[in-house]
């Protein structure tokens, strides 16, 4: 059966067939039907949440199955559900046989962000990692569409940035709607 903990032989981890198995992303978009994902990201590849150590496409569906929260910023490794080789995270998959069979498209996903280990393959999306939020958003990115208010600490709409009212770091506190922070 599948055991919920990775069992270890030697230095190689051997995963419940579940975290093995590839997911394919879950939409009612007839465009969308037979892509690797789940239903937040398009995306070729799972994470090995650090906190757990289990496999789970992106960290939302880690957060949404456990009781803790996945630190994106701690993702090591990932696992190409193309060849099912756990590896270095990146935006390639280091197997040689699958770089070979997979030529077309040499890397894992469109998007791919080195500090918050976001992969997402979504052709239309646009996504980018504001510096001073540490985070990506979806936008093509500061100086475009969006800018980053200092004062608020948060990324604006370029269209609003000047009849936008500051309120100083307004998104450092607990989130008015949930009161989570």
């Amino acid at each position: 059966g599948d055991s919920v903990e990775p069992v270890v032989t030697g230095d190689i981890p051997l995963f419940p067939v579940k975290e093995l198995s590839q997911t394919w992303k879950q939409s009612h978009n007839l465009e969308e039907i037979g892509i690797l994902g789940c239903p937040h990201y398009s995306r070729r590849v799972k994470l090995r949440a650090p906190c757990c150590d289990r496999l789970f496409t992106c960290r939302l569906c880690h957060d949404h199955e456990m009781d803790h929260v996945m630190d994106r910023y701690k993702v090591s490794e990932m696992l190409c559900m193309l060849c099912e080789s756990l590896q270095p995270i990146s935006n390639r998959c280091r197997d040689i046989e699958c770089q070979i069979k997979n030529a077309k498209s040499k890397e894992l996903s469109k998007y791919y962000c080195q500090i918050c280990h976001l992969h997402d393959d979504d052709q239309t999306k646009n996504i980018y990692h504001c510096p001073y939020c540490n985070i990506c958003r979806r936008g093509k990115g500061l100086g475009e569409d969006f800018c980053h208010c200092m004062k608020c600490n948060a990324c604006i709409s370029v269209q609003s940035a000047k009849s936008h009212s500051c309120v100083t770091h307004s998104l450092e506190g607990k989130c008015p709607i949930c009161s989570v922070g």
